[in-house]
């Protein structure tokens, strides 16, 4: 483990995971997974189990082009404009595809083929994205946010026309952290842009009902958006998720929805066509997942008060949010080793700041928090790592 620049530490996570699993799974030692998916739950488990579809239609798969399909994606379509406060939008701007990892590969692919190269990332950031772009050949930049101001992100219009052609590529809620964007920063991004230059959005777990970002104005020509209808619920079996995207580029998006797979499957196309006829519904059950995780958050709070080396970010939307410990010392990799040793014998699996995009603050350790654990095992998670520091 060492830092790759003053900004970033070098990602060791593949070596971390390895071990935890190793010292604590493969031997049955778990005691509680704070960060995981080992023991997930949400409270509208009980209300997906009680929806049944005709099963005649098993050996179907469905793709955008399906002429069939156009009545059910329209009515999907009026979901999402009720979910965007109103917005008209017509199928020319809306891709569906099964996953949003799946629309991000999709989304980088088509920039990559409008001549884009280099990707601007803010941080922290979802890594299954970083890798895709480096896969792909992009040159990714990371911007730097801190805990001292908040973890602000900022731009400037020199940055971006300096990498041009290229695409700014944030996240609503923040990934790691489930805070909200700062709507007006955003506009003021989209006023950055060259005729060359993207900004992507992606609200894979956006929970608000209307979204935080359907008021965005500006130049939404320049503007690619995606989401997820049921993996901000805690529900990940159903494989569906949407793009919103300017008519212009409406060809190249699903060209390489085609080229990837994007076909959805059946039964969770037949999903979002039942809540599409039902948009209150789908907007309390936003409301209830959201619940879910501010109550549990709540709870972590009131667990560390007092704690002084130990602060909760204040994760209001989506479920992944971050714990940061402060060591108390700058001899940050040595407390790093610890802290991992510590866990590896109290059978608590953690991951950690770097393995989710944080910048490197000497003395500072970010936890990543999965509010969809079980209770139990957040909560005794947290327990457990206030010995480390007591």
């Amino acid at each position: 483990m060492q830092l790759v620049n003053k900004y970033f530490s070098s990602d060791d996570f593949e070596r971390v995971d390895k071990l935890l699993k190793k010292q604590i799974l493969d031997k049955n030692r778990l005691v509680a997974d704070i960060s995981g998916w080992s023991d997930t739950s949400s409270d509208l488990e009980g209300f997906f189990s009680k929806i049944q579809f005709e099963g005649k239609n098993i050996n179907w798969y469905h793709s955008n082009n399906h002429p069939g399909l156009k009545r059910k994606f329209i009515s999907i379509l009026r979901l999402i404009e009720k979910w965007e406060d109103g917005r008209s939008l017509d199928l020319s701007n809306i891709t569906y595809c099964q996953s949003s990892t799946l629309a991000s590969q999709i989304i980088l692919a088509s920039l990559q083929s409008l001549g884009v190269n280099k990707i601007i990332f803010e941080t922290p950031e979802y890594f299954a994205t970083s890798l895709q772009s480096k896969k792909l050949g992009f040159k990714n930049i990371y911007i730097p946010t801190y805990s001292h101001n908040n973890y602000q992100f900022s731009i400037s219009r020199k940055l971006i026309k300096n990498n041009s052609p290229c695409a700014v590529w944030i996240t609503q809620p923040r990934a790691s952290m489930g805070t909200d964007q700062d709507i007006k920063y955003i506009r003021s991004i989209i006023d950055m842009l060259g005729k060359n230059n993207f900004l992507v959005i992606d609200e894979a777990v956006e929970q608000k009902f209307p979204s935080l970002l359907s008021g965005l104005s500006g130049r939404l020509d320049s503007v690619i958006r995606f989401r997820n209808f049921y993996k901000p619920l805690g529900i990940n079996g159903p494989r569906i998720a949407f793009i919103i995207h300017p008519k212009t580029i409406s060809s190249t998006i699903r060209e390489h929805t085609t080229m990837y797979g994007g076909a959805i499957d059946y039964f969770s196309l037949q999903l979002a066509y039942h809540h599409s006829q039902k948009h209150d519904v789908f907007r309390s059950l936003l409301n209830i997942a959201n619940q879910q995780v501010l109550k549990i958050r709540a709870k972590v709070e009131q667990s560390l008060l007092g704690e002084k080396n130990w602060h909760v970010i204040p994760t209001s939307n989506g479920y992944l949010g971050a714990i940061r410990l402060n060591f108390g010392s700058k001899n940050h990799f040595f407390h790093r080793n610890k802290l991992i040793r510590f866990c590896v014998q109290q059978g608590v699996p953690i991951l950690l700041g770097s393995h989710m995009g944080f910048a490197f603050e000497n003395g500072e350790e970010h936890i990543r928090v999965n509010y969809y654990n079980r209770p139990f095992h957040i909560l005794e998670g947290i327990e457990i790592l206030k010995k480390y520091t007591n």
